[in-house]
């Protein structure tokens, strides 16, 4: 594709969705690249499938060598940094939380206008495919998450529960809609079968299929 409209430079968490979203338009030209390795809906590598993560130990989807410095003039450790399609969201351990509406609250008396709260979690409504909600919540988002069932839980994690119990502790059904304290099945980006990327989610195969959408 030659003199796109927009050219995107990195198919992680947010080049795909943004190449999904801004292609929508037919006469929006867009051009996403990506350094790493694709995974079209049809050729996933089965470690990034899985609902273990373990593509995150994969070296072939990390960039080589990067280090960085937790402070100036301190040593250098070891920087990972996912290359591959979707990015980070292709490679991380599945946690789905949500931020915490405290911190998009600061956000908004700091000066950032429209990212409060009550702002930001339409957005995650209409992103979130819970697979533990009811349908209507849920419309046609495209990115899965859910929770392992209580009765899947090993004997230590509901033994930990009945500890979190007597030290007053409750539990938590949903804590991205309800966030506070309490015991609770971590939401996790998957579905029975597979992990949500922002590449699965966004990226399908009709999406590919637009004209006005070049990969490289």
């Amino acid at each position: 594709m030659e003199h796109p409209d927009f050219l995107i430079v990195g198919a992680g968490s947010a080049g795909a969705v943004l190449a999904a979203r801004l292609s929508e338009d037919p006469g929006t030209r867009v051009l996403l690249v990506e350094a790493g390795p694709d995974t079209p809906p049809d050729n996933v590598p089965a470690d990034v499938d899985d609902t273990f993560p373990s593509s995150n130990l994969n070296p072939d989807y990390f960039w080589p060598g990067l280090h960085a410095q937790r402070v100036a003039d301190g040593p250098f450790h070891p920087f990972p940094q996912a290359r591959i399609m979707g990015g980070g969201s292709t490679i991380m351990g599945m946690w789905a939380l949500r931020g915490l509406p405290s911190d998009f609250d600061g956000w908004e008396t700091a000066g950032a206008e429209g990212w409060g709260w009550s702002d930001v979690i339409k957005y995650y409504r209409r992103l979130e495919n819970d697979l533990d909600r009811d349908a209507s919540q849920r419309a046609a988002a495209p990115y899965t998450i859910r929770r392992v069932p209580h009765e899947e839980w090993p004997p230590y994690v509901k033994g930990m529960e009945r500890a979190a119990h007597a030290r007053g502790l409750t539990s938590v059904a949903d804590i991205n809609e309800c966030p506070g304290q309490g015991f609770f099945a971590l939401p996790v980006s998957q579905s029975e079968t597979a992990r949500s990327t922002s590449a699965s989610a966004y990226l399908t195969t009709n999406v590919r299929r637009r004209s006005n959408l070049a990969i490289r």
